[in-house]
């Protein structure tokens, strides 16, 4: 099961579902300092602070964590007693990331970046989710 989530999703209901598994999305804020002016000649003048909100996850097998130290992508793998089967959940923060607005469309040469999303992408579809 793969479970996206983004701190644009103001209705999300992802944490009633995967705190099942141990794994809950969590909402963070980071305080970024606004500069008036940025150049190599002249200082920078500070113009204050913008709180700037983003989520983490917790709990799982941490996959991919970012420059804060903050997961944003996790797993749990599972035994489920009734079906006798094995499972696993994948969470992944933030999916706008995944969004044609950043992707582009199909036709397109893609851009450093967005093949380094393309990456994720797959690795998240072939490798954690595969199926044994």
């Amino acid at each position: 099961m793969l479970v996206m989530d983004s701190i644009t999703n103001s209705k999300s209901t992802a944490n009633e579902l995967i705190s099942n598994f141990g794994i809950w999305v969590n909402e963070k804020s980071e305080n970024l300092n606004l500069f008036e002016n940025i150049s190599d000649i002249d200082e920078n003048k500070s113009m204050g602070n913008l709180l700037s909100p983003y989520l983490s996850i917790i709990g799982g097998e941490k996959i991919y964590v970012d420059e804060r130290n903050e997961t944003q992508i996790s797993l749990m793998n599972f035994y489920n007693e009734q079906t006798g089967e094995n499972g696993t959940v994948v969470v992944v923060v933030d999916s706008y990331t995944f969004r044609d607005e950043n992707m582009g469309g199909v036709f397109i040469e893609p851009t450093t970046d967005q093949l380094e999303i393309y990456k994720t992408e797959f690795f998240i579809f072939e490798e954690l989710l595969k199926i044994d």
